[in-house]
């Protein structure tokens, strides 16, 4: 029987995929003309989802090349494909 097992892996982790540095800075998007609807941050939102299914985007910044990269809630993430794959395998994980 073949085993199915989730991939490991935490994008926020990995290196700079522009220059391979691994210090950055730490932060979250900002969009200052925003506050008037009572946030500054931004949010992915899927196309077929709705407000309340909306994620904050965390941001790094590479101390090396200054590229950005934005990421959803990771562990939210994780959690909902740890999930699906027990949902579909039948497993525990």
């Amino acid at each position: 029987m073949n085993k199915q097992t989730p991939q490991n892996h935490n994008p926020k982790k990995k290196p700079c995929h522009i220059c391979g540095c691994q210090k950055f800075i730490w932060g979250r998007s900002f969009a200052p003309n925003r506050e008037l609807l009572g946030t500054s941050c931004l949010y992915f939102l899927a196309d077929t989802g709705s407000w309340r299914g909306g994620e904050k985007l965390r941001a790094r910044k590479c101390s090396n090349c200054d590229n950005v990269q934005l990421f959803a809630d990771y562990e939210k993430e994780k959690a909902a494909q740890k999930e699906a794959f027990k949902n579909s395998s039948g497993i525990v994980v």
